[in-house]
């Protein structure tokens, strides 16, 4: 089978020539100019040379920053902050003041119970005159509150 009908007339005048060449006396050369590359000494900057002899010991050096800050937050996380805290009756008072919508008597009751603290409830009368003083503030009458009753 003769396929030299489709191939057009310039590529017949090419040949077979590889168009590809290297240039004269290029495998002679070779060695000789290897051997000049490899012989001539390149300088390293001090600088580089410093970097990396020191780069090896920072790397441990962090390691090591790191591990103790990973050390030293897990300790203050499971040792230092679980400790028993203690509420005082601002901070309880606080808080129920803030869930109060979510209380109702019993678990009030239970609450104050499981503080521990021994909460001792002082008559109105030792009150009345802080009583007193924080109705006027607010601009209500005490007579009217009593006539109420």
């Amino acid at each position: 089978m003769e396929n030299n009908g489709y191939i057009p007339e310039n590529l017949k005048k090419a040949g077979k020539e590889l168009p590809f060449r290297v240039p004269g006396n290029y495998f002679e050369n070779f060695p000789g100019r290897l051997q000049d590359r490899l012989n001539q000494e390149q300088q390293i900057p001090v600088y580089r040379r410093l970097f990396t002899f020191v780069r090896p010991h920072l790397d441990l050096a962090a390691l090591i920053a790191g591990i103790a800050l990973v050390t030293w937050f897990g300790y203050h996380q499971l040792i230092v902050n679980n400790q028993n805290v203690t509420l005082d009756s601002y901070e309880l008072s606080t808080i129920v003041d803030y869930y109060l919508h979510d209380y109702d008597e019993d678990l009030l009751i239970s609450t104050l119970i499981e503080s521990g603290e021994e909460t001792s409830l002082s008559p109105l009368e030792d009150n009345s005159d802080e009583i007193m003083d924080y109705l006027t503030v607010d601009g209500i009458d005490y007579s009217l509150l009593i006539d109420d009753n």
